[in-house]
């Protein structure tokens, strides 16, 4: 279980804080998934998120309190008692998304728009093509 938890930690920092730049697959990977309209859910990184960012509520509800609690868990231990930004965020295939802008990339140092992903979580009219 510790393993598994460092393994979630780790996943968790590398998505939300390195990011990388990775085709944009498409959205029905199934290690990421759309549950329900306007949330995204990484069952690798060990988190869904909303327009708002990153969110607790919808990960312990889709990913399971162990999920949550590793979220918990890696905020505390690298926020230094500063306030966490889950406002940004990069899914695991490398896609990066910011709650401010309304947008995903296709990678962190990409500008590039996902529209998938940009579709599916800030349902937007953006056109899939």
């Amino acid at each position: 279980m510790d393993r598994l938890l460092k393994t979630t930690s780790l996943c968790i920092s590398l998505a939300v804080l390195a990011g990388c730049d990775t085709p944009d697959p498409s959205p029905s990977v199934s290690d990421i998934f759309s549950p329900e309209p306007g949330i995204v859910c990484d069952r690798v990184a060990g988190f869904c998120a909303d327009s708002y960012g990153i969110s607790m509520e919808f990960t312990k509800i889709f990913l399971g309190q162990a999920a949550q609690d590793s979220i918990l868990k890696w905020v505390k231990q690298n926020t230094q008692g500063d306030a966490a930004d889950l406002s940004v965020f990069t899914l695991s295939n490398g896609v990066s998304c910011s709650s401010e802008q309304r947008l995903c990339f296709k990678g962190h140092l990409n500008s590039s728009t996902s529209k998938p992903y940009t579709a599916m979580l800030y349902q937007s009219d953006i056109s899939q093509n």
